[in-house]
């Protein structure tokens, strides 16, 4: 196997990453949190985490960037009808292990309703979120309505947690009218890294990214994995022996 199939193998392997296991929609009413996708039934649950991949789209090819990662806790969802706001805590941790260090500037996600402003407050101390900005992420993320960041909008680099930092603060979400028999919908989760550098092998060099909600899926990981390392092995044996 070349070295060119062996790169094939790799971009099945991070393309197929970044799409399986996707994690549902959430939604949120006056009686609680519910991980699917209509609020009232199922079981409710007080708060629900999230972990982040990063990636790039350079041209038409998605490159997973190892080491780029975050967790974020949602929880204490309340509302207030007098307001028309909705408030709950976020507490994240910039997971990410790659060298040379990374910062998350910002996360976010698209809700139904979308909300008309944001304000963030109580916040742990070097808290670096002390904005709820509207607007999208790039890498097809256009569709995020709004985020929490420490700069003047969702794609801002100028603040965020560095490598193994963490943060927590109250979002305070106001719409044009909201009680506590609504829906609130969360579609989709979303963050944004940069000051790293990540040299594709034999490809481009990165220095920002985005990343996306992902809920691995053992049996596909598994798959993949060993169809990743079945080429690794074809290529070890059909290299000549000097080169």
């Amino acid at each position: 196997m070349s070295k060119k199939h062996i790169l094939s193998v790799l971009g099945l392997f991070s393309a197929a990453t970044l799409s399986a296991g996707v994690l549902p929609p959430v939604c949120v009413n006056g009686t609680g949190v519910y991980l699917s996708g209509t609020c009232g039934t199922g079981g409710t649950t007080p708060s629900f985490s999230v972990d982040y991949n990063g990636y790039d789209i350079v041209g038409n090819t998605t490159y997973l960037i190892p080491g780029l990662s975050a967790t974020a806790t949602y929880s204490g969802f309340s509302f207030d009808a007098t307001a028309n706001t909705i408030k709950f805590n976020v507490a994240v941790t910039n997971t990410s292990t790659i060298s040379g260090g990374s910062r998350l500037n910002s996360l976010g996600f698209d809700s139904i309703p979308v909300p008309l402003s944001g304000t963030i407050s109580g916040g742990s101390v070097g808290n670096p979120y002390d904005t709820v900005a509207l607007g999208g992420l790039p890498n097809g993320l256009t569709s995020i309505d709004f985020c929490f960041t420490g700069g003047n909008s969702c794609q801002s680099g100028n603040a965020g947690l560095g490598n193994g930092q963490s943060a927590s603060f109250l979002a305070t979400l106001s719409f044009s009218d909201i009680t506590a028999s609504s829906t609130f919908l969360i579609q989709q989760f979303a963050d944004r890294y940069s000051a790293f550098t990540y040299q594709v092998p034999g490809g481009p060099s990165i220095s920002s990214a985005t990343g996306v909600a992902v809920v691995p899926e053992p049996t596909t990981y598994a798959f993949l994995l060993s169809l990743l390392m079945s080429g690794f092995v074809l290529y070890r044996k059909r290299r000549p022996a000097q080169e």
